[in-house]
């Protein structure tokens, strides 16, 4: 085992869980070799090499007879460790900075860490980039133990304890979502399936029936995970997975072209949940869409300072850039095109100035910048624009860049004159 590549005042043991892992396997263990004391892994019946990498790197190895329940098989790796603390990543996830790790400094009420975990999602209804925050790492002790029989999270029994859950500027990368659409299906099959006997056994388990709504939407069963959805968000006790599951209603509610619930869905997520990106960014585009264009701006621009921040959210979004800018473009040209159809140029010309200002263009909006900046003498900017429009106009845009040459002269005209 090699040493840890920074001195802490705690031992780490990485705990995991394999099976037919070989394909990723190695690519994770590399990932958070570096950083941790001790490796753990606990076999449930692989067939293929999984095992032998995993002695390549010097792991602990146990097996364990797998009986459908993966908390089980979380807590036999608990069982085995012996560092301070418990990292716990799947074969098919990678440490991105370990080294943020060695440096944490917990106090003696800390008992575990947030973690944010990005994932592409490659879904029947598109590709979907999400962040989420779970207790990664946290203290080994035996009240500390996994519950559920999928989707098993550690977090009741850390709330149980009654001590602190910091942010942490941990990451991972989970690589194992980018699967064919065919093996995400079996593997939402198999999801749904343990979720129900979990609910036979515990009705009121409504993570469970949360896990249970949001499995059954990616699988496009909206009726269905609706009734599981709205359980969660009037009993969970965590108001994140009840922030959670409101956005994941939106979702079902624009399935059925009911933007009046959306929006309200989006509005209970964000009051619940205010730093978070996925309520703010659906919630901008049912504005935007009903033409509610300044409201739809401060969504965004809340998203945006939310964005990057530790998300009080089980499940974020992580939206792209040109999306985002995008929806912007259309704002702006709204409120620029409703303002100059009320003939009001003054409140045009600042529109599209502060677009300008945010990094925000468009042919649309640069041509009301022109006009406007003529119309109210201010000539520099209206050659500016101009220039902008021509060398970012497509070559084949010939009669455009004909025109706009011509404006350009005519206000070079007016400058002499």
């Amino acid at each position: 085992m090699s040493a840890p590549s920074a001195p802490a005042p705690f031992t780490v043991s990485l705990c995991m869980i394999v099976k037919n892992e070989e394909r990723y396997l190695r690519g994770c263990l590399e990932s958070a070799r570096p950083f941790v004391d001790e490796i753990v892994i606990v076999d449930t019946g692989s067939t293929d090499t999984t095992v032998g990498i995993a002695q390549e790197f010097g792991a602990v190895i146990r097996t364990f007879p797998w009986n459908g329940n993966f908390s089980d098989a979380r807590n036999e790796s608990l069982r085995h460790a012996t560092g301070d603390w418990i990292l716990y990543l799947d074969a098919d996830e990678r440490l991105m900075n370990g080294d943020a790790l060695r440096q944490l400094r917990p106090s003696a009420q800390t008992v575990a860490y947030n973690v944010s975990i990005s994932s592409k999602h490659i879904l029947p209804s598109g590709t979907v980039d999400q962040v989420n925050q779970y207790q990664r790492f946290f203290r080994r002790h035996p009240k500390i133990r996994f519950e559920g029989v999928v989707h098993e999270q550690v977090l009741p029994s850390l709330l149980r304890m009654n001590k602190r859950i910091e942010d942490s500027p941990l990451f991972i990368e989970h690589l194992g979502y980018g699967e064919s659409l065919e093996k995400i299906q079996q593997k939402c099959e198999r999801n749904a399936a343990l979720l129900r006997r979990q609910l036979e056994l515990n009705p009121h388990d409504y993570y469970a029936h949360y896990q249970l709504g949001n499995t059954l939407g990616v699988m496009l069963r909206y009726d269905e995970a609706e009734k599981h959805l709205r359980l969660a968000v009037e009993h969970d006790r965590n108001v994140s997975i009840r922030a959670s599951a409101c956005n994941i209603l939106v979702e079902t509610a624009m399935h059925r072209n009911d933007l009046e619930s959306a929006e309200r869905w989006c509005r209970q997520s964000v009051k619940l949940v205010p730093v978070q990106v996925m309520g703010h960014w659906f919630l901008s585009g049912i504005l935007a869409h009903r033409q509610q264009y300044d409201e739809a701006l401060r969504s965004i621009d809340t998203m945006r300072s939310n964005a990057g921040r530790p998300t009080g959210l089980a499940h974020d979004l992580q939206v792209p850039e040109g999306e985002i800018n995008y929806r912007t473009i259309v704002c702006y040209e709204g409120l620029a095109n409703a303002a100059m159809a009320a003939s009001d140029l003054a409140r045009a010309h600042l529109l599209v100035t502060s677009a300008e200002e945010r990094g925000i263009r468009s042919p649309k909006l640069q041509t009301i910048g022109i006009q406007t900046a003529m119309a109210l003498n201010d000539l520099d900017t209206a050659l500016r624009r101009i220039d902008f429009m021509l060398r970012n106009l497509p070559p084949d845009a010939e009669s455009q860049r004909a025109r706009f040459r011509a404006v350009r002269s005519r206000i070079e005209s007016m400058a002499v004159a």
